[in-house]
Protein backbone atom coordinates (compact mmCIF):
# COMPACT_ATOMS: atom_id res chain seq x y z
CA UNK A 1 0.00 0.00 0.00
CA UNK A 2 1.09 3.46 -0.66
CA UNK A 3 0.62 6.76 1.38
CA UNK A 4 0.85 10.06 -0.05
CA UNK A 5 -0.34 13.45 0.99
CA UNK A 6 -2.25 14.13 4.55
CA UNK A 7 -2.59 10.86 5.29
CA UNK A 8 0.94 9.78 4.76
CA UNK A 9 2.20 12.54 6.79
CA UNK A 10 -0.48 11.60 9.89
CA UNK A 11 1.08 8.14 10.15
CA UNK A 12 4.70 9.24 9.88
CA UNK A 13 3.75 11.96 12.97
CA UNK A 14 2.36 8.98 14.94
CA UNK A 15 4.88 7.02 14.13
CA UNK A 16 7.44 9.30 15.51
CA UNK A 17 5.64 10.55 18.47
CA UNK A 18 5.03 6.62 19.08
CA UNK A 19 6.46 6.18 23.08
CA UNK A 20 9.82 4.04 23.75
CA UNK A 21 8.72 1.04 25.39
CA UNK A 22 9.61 0.60 28.48
CA UNK A 23 13.29 -0.76 30.17
CA UNK A 24 13.51 -4.49 30.32
CA UNK A 25 13.35 -6.15 33.62
CA UNK A 26 16.48 -8.71 33.26
CA UNK A 27 17.40 -10.68 36.50
CA UNK A 28 21.15 -11.39 36.42
CA UNK A 29 23.16 -13.98 38.97
CA UNK A 30 24.78 -11.39 41.52
CA UNK A 31 22.16 -8.45 41.72
CA UNK A 32 20.69 -6.80 44.53
CA UNK A 33 16.83 -8.29 45.02
CA UNK A 34 13.62 -6.90 47.55
CA UNK A 35 11.97 -9.78 48.80
CA UNK A 36 8.43 -8.47 50.42
CA UNK A 37 8.59 -4.67 51.13
CA UNK A 38 12.24 -4.30 53.36
CA UNK A 39 14.38 -7.29 53.08
CA UNK A 40 17.57 -7.15 50.14
CA UNK A 41 19.32 -10.16 49.31
CA UNK A 42 21.37 -11.33 46.48
CA UNK A 43 20.35 -13.52 43.51
CA UNK A 44 22.70 -16.52 43.56
CA UNK A 45 21.72 -18.68 40.06
CA UNK A 46 19.21 -18.67 37.26
CA UNK A 47 18.67 -21.99 36.06
CA UNK A 48 17.62 -20.11 32.60
CA UNK A 49 15.82 -23.64 31.39
CA UNK A 50 13.46 -23.72 34.24
CA UNK A 51 13.15 -20.23 34.63
CA UNK A 52 13.41 -20.30 38.31
CA UNK A 53 16.22 -18.39 39.89
CA UNK A 54 17.81 -19.10 43.72
CA UNK A 55 18.22 -16.98 47.02
CA UNK A 56 18.61 -17.77 51.12
CA UNK A 57 14.92 -18.72 51.99
CA UNK A 58 15.73 -16.79 55.15
CA UNK A 59 15.25 -13.80 52.91
CA UNK A 60 11.62 -13.90 52.69
CA UNK A 61 8.05 -16.09 53.18
CA UNK A 62 6.34 -18.15 50.78
CA UNK A 63 4.84 -15.75 48.40
CA UNK A 64 6.79 -12.67 48.87
CA UNK A 65 7.23 -10.47 45.74
CA UNK A 66 10.41 -10.53 44.26
CA UNK A 67 11.77 -7.06 43.11
CA UNK A 68 14.74 -6.62 40.85
CA UNK A 69 16.80 -3.64 40.45
CA UNK A 70 16.03 -1.56 36.85
CA UNK A 71 17.19 1.86 36.15
CA UNK A 72 17.27 2.93 40.25
CA UNK A 73 14.02 1.45 40.87
CA UNK A 74 13.03 -1.90 41.57
CA UNK A 75 10.43 -4.14 39.85
CA UNK A 76 8.55 -6.88 40.44
CA UNK A 77 9.73 -9.83 38.68
CA UNK A 78 9.19 -12.82 40.23
CA UNK A 79 7.77 -15.02 43.45
CA UNK A 80 9.61 -16.57 46.08
CA UNK A 81 9.21 -20.01 47.26
CA UNK A 82 11.18 -21.07 50.38
CA UNK A 83 12.41 -25.17 50.68
CA UNK A 84 9.86 -26.90 52.13
CA UNK A 85 12.16 -28.28 55.03
CA UNK A 86 13.82 -24.70 55.96
CA UNK A 87 13.02 -24.35 59.13
CA UNK A 88 12.90 -27.70 61.04
CA UNK A 89 16.44 -27.80 62.27
CA UNK A 90 18.92 -25.32 63.27
CA UNK A 91 20.48 -24.86 59.85
CA UNK A 92 19.63 -26.86 56.93
CA UNK A 93 17.88 -26.27 53.47
CA UNK A 94 18.34 -22.56 53.51
CA UNK A 95 17.80 -22.17 50.11
CA UNK A 96 14.49 -20.65 48.21
CA UNK A 97 13.42 -20.54 44.43
CA UNK A 98 12.16 -17.59 42.82
CA UNK A 99 9.91 -18.40 40.07
CA UNK A 100 10.27 -15.73 37.53
CA UNK A 101 7.32 -13.65 36.02
CA UNK A 102 6.78 -14.42 32.35
CA UNK A 103 8.14 -11.64 30.84
CA UNK A 104 11.23 -11.13 32.75
CA UNK A 105 14.71 -11.83 31.21
CA UNK A 106 17.19 -13.98 32.46
CA UNK A 107 20.78 -12.59 31.94
CA UNK A 108 23.77 -15.17 32.12
CA UNK A 109 25.45 -16.72 35.43
CA UNK A 110 28.66 -14.90 34.77
CA UNK A 111 30.06 -15.76 38.18
CA UNK A 112 29.96 -19.02 38.08
CA UNK A 113 28.58 -19.85 34.63
CA UNK A 114 25.54 -22.37 33.85
CA UNK A 115 27.23 -25.92 35.54
CA UNK A 116 26.69 -26.90 38.72
CA UNK A 117 28.97 -28.60 42.23
CA UNK A 118 27.62 -31.25 44.30
CA UNK A 119 28.62 -30.62 47.84
CA UNK A 120 30.18 -34.30 47.64
CA UNK A 121 32.71 -32.92 45.02
CA UNK A 122 34.73 -31.15 47.66
CA UNK A 123 37.71 -32.01 48.98
CA UNK A 124 40.28 -31.01 51.80
CA UNK A 125 42.97 -28.39 50.20
CA UNK A 126 39.67 -26.12 48.15
CA UNK A 127 39.21 -22.74 48.57
CA UNK A 128 35.00 -22.43 48.85
CA UNK A 129 34.21 -18.27 47.57
CA UNK A 130 30.92 -16.41 47.54
CA UNK A 131 29.54 -13.22 45.41
CA UNK A 132 27.21 -10.94 47.12
CA UNK A 133 25.77 -7.82 46.14
CA UNK A 134 26.49 -5.73 48.87
CA UNK A 135 30.13 -6.71 48.83
CA UNK A 136 30.36 -6.51 45.09
CA UNK A 137 33.24 -8.87 44.92
CA UNK A 138 34.22 -12.38 45.48
CA UNK A 139 35.88 -13.43 49.01
CA UNK A 140 37.25 -16.94 49.37
CA UNK A 141 38.23 -19.29 52.56
CA UNK A 142 39.69 -22.24 53.25
CA UNK A 143 36.96 -25.15 53.29
CA UNK A 144 35.64 -26.68 56.36
CA UNK A 145 33.79 -29.76 55.86
CA UNK A 146 30.34 -30.48 54.72
CA UNK A 147 26.96 -31.86 56.84
CA UNK A 148 23.99 -32.60 54.48
CA UNK A 149 23.34 -30.14 52.10
CA UNK A 150 25.45 -27.54 54.12
CA UNK A 151 28.95 -26.61 53.15
CA UNK A 152 31.66 -24.62 55.85
CA UNK A 153 34.36 -22.58 55.09
CA UNK A 154 36.75 -20.14 56.73
CA UNK A 155 36.06 -16.85 56.56
CA UNK A 156 34.66 -13.28 58.14
CA UNK A 157 31.03 -12.75 58.82
CA UNK A 158 29.39 -11.78 55.33
CA UNK A 159 28.04 -8.34 55.19
CA UNK A 160 23.62 -7.77 54.61
CA UNK A 161 22.68 -7.81 51.13
CA UNK A 162 24.84 -10.67 50.78
CA UNK A 163 22.64 -13.35 51.81
CA UNK A 164 21.63 -15.79 48.70
CA UNK A 165 24.57 -15.04 47.00
CA UNK A 166 26.54 -17.51 44.47
CA UNK A 167 29.14 -20.09 46.32
CA UNK A 168 31.55 -21.70 44.58
CA UNK A 169 35.31 -23.50 44.17
CA UNK A 170 37.89 -20.81 43.54
CA UNK A 171 39.03 -21.82 40.12
CA UNK A 172 36.50 -24.31 38.81
CA UNK A 173 33.04 -22.94 36.98
CA UNK A 174 30.25 -24.02 38.61
CA UNK A 175 27.21 -23.14 41.09
CA UNK A 176 26.97 -25.12 44.15
CA UNK A 177 24.97 -23.01 46.89
CA UNK A 178 23.71 -20.13 48.13
CA UNK A 179 25.22 -17.81 50.91
CA UNK A 180 23.15 -18.89 53.95
CA UNK A 181 24.81 -17.15 57.04
CA UNK A 182 27.51 -18.04 59.62
CA UNK A 183 28.04 -20.36 62.44
CA UNK A 184 30.00 -19.50 65.29
CA UNK A 185 31.48 -21.67 68.39
CA UNK A 186 32.54 -20.38 71.49
CA UNK A 187 35.10 -22.18 74.02
CA UNK A 188 37.09 -20.97 76.68
CA UNK A 189 39.92 -20.06 74.02
CA UNK A 190 37.91 -17.73 71.78
CA UNK A 191 35.74 -18.19 69.16
CA UNK A 192 35.57 -19.72 66.07
CA UNK A 193 33.32 -18.53 62.96
CA UNK A 194 32.34 -20.16 59.80
CA UNK A 195 30.54 -19.09 56.47
CA UNK A 196 27.77 -21.57 55.39
CA UNK A 197 25.79 -22.46 52.27
CA UNK A 198 22.86 -24.28 51.59
CA UNK A 199 22.77 -26.28 48.63
CA UNK A 200 19.41 -25.90 46.39
CA UNK A 201 17.94 -29.14 47.24
CA UNK A 202 16.16 -30.67 50.13
CA UNK A 203 19.08 -33.33 52.12
CA UNK A 204 19.18 -34.43 55.78
CA UNK A 205 19.86 -31.18 58.19
CA UNK A 206 22.65 -31.17 60.40
CA UNK A 207 21.91 -31.31 63.95
CA UNK A 208 23.35 -28.63 66.44
CA UNK A 209 26.07 -30.97 67.90
CA UNK A 210 27.15 -31.86 64.20
CA UNK A 211 27.69 -28.57 63.48
CA UNK A 212 29.52 -28.05 66.76
CA UNK A 213 31.98 -31.32 66.06
CA UNK A 214 32.62 -30.24 62.40
CA UNK A 215 33.66 -26.68 63.47
CA UNK A 216 35.74 -27.62 66.81
CA UNK A 217 37.47 -30.39 64.62
CA UNK A 218 38.47 -28.01 62.02
CA UNK A 219 40.00 -25.79 64.25
CA UNK A 220 41.71 -28.18 66.42
CA UNK A 221 39.67 -26.59 69.47
CA UNK A 222 37.33 -29.18 71.46
CA UNK A 223 36.20 -26.93 74.90
CA UNK A 224 32.87 -25.90 72.56
CA UNK A 225 30.72 -24.19 74.78
CA UNK A 226 27.60 -23.01 72.13
CA UNK A 227 26.74 -22.60 68.73
CA UNK A 228 25.21 -19.78 67.25
CA UNK A 229 23.34 -19.91 64.05
CA UNK A 230 23.07 -16.59 62.68
CA UNK A 231 22.57 -14.74 58.83
CA UNK A 232 23.45 -11.82 57.61
CA UNK A 233 19.81 -9.38 57.97
CA UNK A 234 19.75 -6.68 60.53
CA UNK A 235 21.53 -5.79 63.88
CA UNK A 236 22.20 -8.69 66.38
CA UNK A 237 22.96 -6.57 69.49
CA UNK A 238 19.88 -7.22 70.99
CA UNK A 239 19.75 -10.59 70.75
CA UNK A 240 23.34 -10.95 71.87
CA UNK A 241 22.43 -9.70 75.63
CA UNK A 242 19.45 -12.65 75.50
CA UNK A 243 21.69 -15.27 74.29
CA UNK A 244 24.44 -14.71 77.22
CA UNK A 245 21.55 -14.73 79.42
CA UNK A 246 20.82 -17.89 78.42
CA UNK A 247 24.64 -19.30 78.24
CA UNK A 248 24.35 -17.92 81.57
CA UNK A 249 21.28 -19.51 82.90
CA UNK A 250 22.11 -22.38 81.29
CA UNK A 251 25.57 -22.69 83.26
CA UNK A 252 23.60 -22.11 86.64
CA UNK A 253 21.18 -24.78 86.54
CA UNK A 254 23.70 -27.48 85.82
CA UNK A 255 25.86 -26.04 88.60
CA UNK A 256 23.06 -26.06 91.08
CA UNK A 257 22.69 -29.36 90.08
CA UNK A 258 25.89 -30.62 90.76
CA UNK A 259 25.94 -28.75 93.75
CA UNK A 260 28.68 -26.13 93.57
CA UNK A 261 30.67 -24.88 90.60
CA UNK A 262 34.36 -25.82 90.19
CA UNK A 263 37.02 -23.17 90.06
CA UNK A 264 37.09 -23.75 86.16
CA UNK A 265 33.77 -23.33 85.66
CA UNK A 266 33.64 -19.94 88.00
CA UNK A 267 36.18 -18.59 85.37
CA UNK A 268 34.95 -19.72 82.42
CA UNK A 269 30.97 -18.34 82.83
CA UNK A 270 32.04 -14.76 81.98
CA UNK A 271 34.02 -15.33 79.52
CA UNK A 272 31.60 -17.82 77.20
CA UNK A 273 29.24 -15.08 78.00
CA UNK A 274 31.65 -12.20 76.62
CA UNK A 275 32.23 -14.75 73.74
CA UNK A 276 29.26 -15.31 72.42
CA UNK A 277 28.39 -11.18 73.06
CA UNK A 278 31.90 -10.37 71.44
CA UNK A 279 30.56 -12.80 68.38
CA UNK A 280 28.01 -11.01 67.47
CA UNK A 281 28.47 -7.56 68.46
CA UNK A 282 31.29 -7.94 66.34
CA UNK A 283 29.42 -9.17 63.45
CA UNK A 284 26.39 -6.96 63.72
CA UNK A 285 24.64 -6.45 61.51
CA UNK A 286 23.45 -9.91 61.52
CA UNK A 287 20.51 -11.74 62.83
CA UNK A 288 20.35 -14.58 65.36
CA UNK A 289 17.69 -16.87 64.59
CA UNK A 290 18.42 -20.22 66.21
CA UNK A 291 20.53 -21.03 69.23
CA UNK A 292 20.95 -24.73 70.66
CA UNK A 293 23.15 -26.54 72.61
CA UNK A 294 25.28 -25.88 74.98
CA UNK A 295 26.94 -29.26 75.69
CA UNK A 296 30.34 -30.44 77.70
CA UNK A 297 30.84 -27.64 80.01
CA UNK A 298 32.89 -29.68 82.46
CA UNK A 299 34.37 -33.16 81.13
Amino acid sequence: MRWTGLAGAVVLAAAVAAPAHAAEVEARQGDRIRIGESTYCTLGFNDRDARVGYTAAHCGRGGDRVAVEVGGEFREAGTLYPSTAYGASVSGNDWALIRWDDEVALGENRITGDARISPSELKAGDRICTYGAATAAPSCGAYAGTLGGNVYWDQSPATVGDSGGAVFVDGRRGFMGVLSGHSVVGSPSGEHTVLRAAAPTNRPAPTADEEIALISDFYRDHQAAGLIVSTPIVSATDAAANIAGRVEQRWMDRSSARGAESDWQAGTLPVIAAIVMGVLVAATPTLVQLIETVRGWAR
